[in-house]
């Protein structure tokens, strides 16, 4: 097991936490400033197991324990799969501790554009349990 420390140049999603999936999806940066994928689904490398800010920036520290999810990622040589430098790198939560969206039985929503000109919502959605029957 290998616990890899990548540090973010800007802000971080506040709402990686330990206990997350670390997923990566390779990118290379064009002549044009933009950026073109090389990979068509992301890998998932490691769970996270810190999150914090240093004077380098905003981390997080990777372990790329064994799980089922990550053993198929790690090469046959035993060298575990790392990110580059220029890869997108995403998180997702275990849906086995972070179940469902907000719980209850009533909801209300106030959607306001302070916005001088004309706005449109094109969707709005929710995700919404009930907390007990």
């Amino acid at each position: 097991m290998a616990i890899q420390t990548i540090y973010f140049d800007g802000r971080m999603n506040i709402s990686a936490q330990a206990g997350d999936y670390a997923f990566y999806l390779n990118a290379t940066p064009t002549d044009d400033k933009g950026i073109e994928w090389s990979d068509t689904s992301p890998t998932c490398f490691g769970v996270i197991t810190e999150v914090g800010e240093a004077s380098l920036g905003p981390y997080i520290k990777v372990d790329d324990q064994d799980t089922d999810l990550i053993t198929a990622n790690i090469l046959t040589a035993g060298i575990p799969i790392t990110p580059s430098n220029d890869s997108l790198i995403m998180f997702a939560k275990d849906n086995s501790v972070n179940k469902t969206g907000v719980g209850g039985y009533y909801m209300e929503v106030t959607i306001k554009n302070d916005s001088t000109s004309h706005a449109e919502i094109f969707t709005l959605g929710s995700e919404i349990s009930t907390s007990s029957k």
